[in-house]
């Protein structure tokens, strides 16, 4: 399953978005920035980096600790919120499944098909 993460980038907290095409086999990662110095968030605010991210709404994060801090979840703004550009992009391919010789393979709806004579189209 795909999920934000609050990652260190030579530094500073950045969120790392990863998304699946549908259409092709191929993973986009996104990182966008939150303005923060790692350290200052884990020392100063106790966020722990790397952390696991629930999208709140236009460009808030909440972070899942476990815990919330003071009763409440810790929210992560970006600074331009839903605006925020990423800073750097990845193109990840999604390999083939690894299937016994002649039973054909595709890509659709974001995952890997095989074929089986018995049941059509399944999940690899």
């Amino acid at each position: 399953m795909n999920r934000d993460t609050l990652i260190d980038l030579d530094g500073w907290a950045v969120v790392r978005s990863p998304m699946v095409f549908s259409d092709k086999p191929e993973e986009i990662v996104n990182y966008y920035p939150t303005g923060l110095r790692t350290l200052s968030l884990t020392r100063d605010y106790g966020i722990p980096v790397p952390a696991e991210l629930a999208y709140s709404r236009m460009g808030e994060y909440a972070v899942m600790t476990g815990k919330p801090m003071y009763g409440r979840a810790r929210i992560i703004a970006l600074p331009d919120l839903g605006a925020t550009k990423c800073i750097k992009q990845e193109v990840i391919p999604i390999p083939a499944p690894k299937v016994r010789k002649g039973i054909e393979t595709r890509w659709r709806n974001g995952r890997w098909e095989k074929y089986l004579k018995a049941e059509g189209w399944t999940s690899c």
